[in-house]
C-alpha cells in the first residue's frame, strides 16, 4: 500500500478538540476501513512551531525537510496552531444581545437553555442557527458565542 499526504484546519477551543473533529469527519466523509490516505488513519498528532515569518526561506525550507525527514505514514499527523484561542468573557443577556444584533442583524434572538450542571446558547435568526455554545453556565455559554476559538492545520502522511 501507498502513503497520501493530508493537510486539514480545524477550529476548536483546544488542539485536541480539533483533531477529534477533523479525524470524525474523515471518517464519516472516507469511511472506517482503513487506508483512506486521510487525518482518518491518526490516532495522535504532535504540535510544531513553524519559524517565524521575517526568517530566511532557507530556515523554513530547513524546518519543512525536518519535518518531512522524520515523517512516516503510520506517524502521529503535525499540528501548527495558526490562531491561539480567545479567552471567552462572562456576558449578560444585555451584552450578548447586543453583540448578536450587530453581528447578524436586528431580528438576531439568543436562546439560553441549562441541562446536567451545564448551559447552551443559541443564536437564531428566524429559523436559522447563526451560532451555538456551550458553557459552564448562562454568562459562559453566551461569552463563547463571541469568543474566537482556536485555528489548528493537521498535516502529514497517511496511509493509502
Amino acid at each position: 500500500m501507498g502513503a497520501n499526504q493530508f493537510a486539514v484546519r480545524g477550529e476548536a477551543w483546544t488542539a485536541e478538540e480539533a483533531f477529534r473533529q477533523a479525524v470524525e469527519e474523515a471518517q464519516y466523509e472516507h469511511g472506517h476501513g482503513g487506508y483512506s490516505g486521510t487525518i482518518a488513519e491518526k490516532d495522535s498528532f504532535r504540535t510544531r512551531t513553524p519559524p517565524t515569518l521575517d526568517t530566511t526561506v532557507e530556515a523554513w525550507r530547513a524546518w519543512y525537510d525536518q519535518i518531512d525527514e522524520g515523517h512516516d505514514k503510520w506517524g502521529p499527523a503535525e499540528c501548527v496552531v495558526l490562531r491561539e484561542p480567545e479567552e471567552p468573557r462572562r456576558l449578560t443577556k444585555a451584552q450578548a444581545e447586543k453583540l448578536a444584533r450587530e453581528r447578524f442583524g436586528e431580528s438576531a434572538e439568543i436562546v439560553v437553555t441549562r441541562a446536567r450542571g451545564a448551559a447552551s446558547a443559541v443564536v437564531g435568526v428566524g429559523s436559522r442557527v447563526m451560532a451555538s455554545a456551550q458553557g459552564k453556565d448562562a454568562g459562559d455559554a453566551r461569552g463563547r458565542l463571541f469568543a474566537k476559538k482556536g485555528l489548528y492545520l493537521f498535516f502529514g502522511w497517511a496511509s493509502s
